[in-house]
């Protein structure tokens, strides 16, 4: 019996170990996003300027996807919204680093 709790206990500490291994070595978004690490700066900028102020982040990205349709010239960027970059929980999609590198970026402050 103390056998058979041994094994369910070192079964349990190593699926802990690996959840944590996984949520500590996962990148995060803004700071390590594959692209170009100068436009992932500016987005972790405006994060730790507001702390958290969730809502002044999400307006700095709002004021950008505005400015950004300004400027637009295909329907497709005048299209531009929330939901192209990212998914029903908030969570990015696989376009959204590109997406803002090329489209965004030069109008995030």
């Amino acid at each position: 019996m103390s056998q058979k709790r041994s094994l369910t206990g070192f079964l349990v500490a190593s699926l802990g170990l690996a959840a944590a291994l996984a949520v500590f070595s996962s990148p995060d978004v803004a700071s390590a996003a594959p692209g170009d690490k100068s436009t992932c700066s500016k987005v972790k900028a405006v994060c730790d300027k507001h702390g958290s102020e969730k809502d002044k982040i999400v307006q700095a990205m709002k004021d950008a996807v505005s400015d950004f349709k300004k400027k637009a010239t295909t329907p497709a960027d005048k299209a531009i919204n929330c939901k192209s970059c990212h998914n029903e929980d908030n969570s990015l999609k696989a376009n959204a680093v590109d997406d803002f590198n090329s489209k965004l970026a030069s109008v995030y402050k």
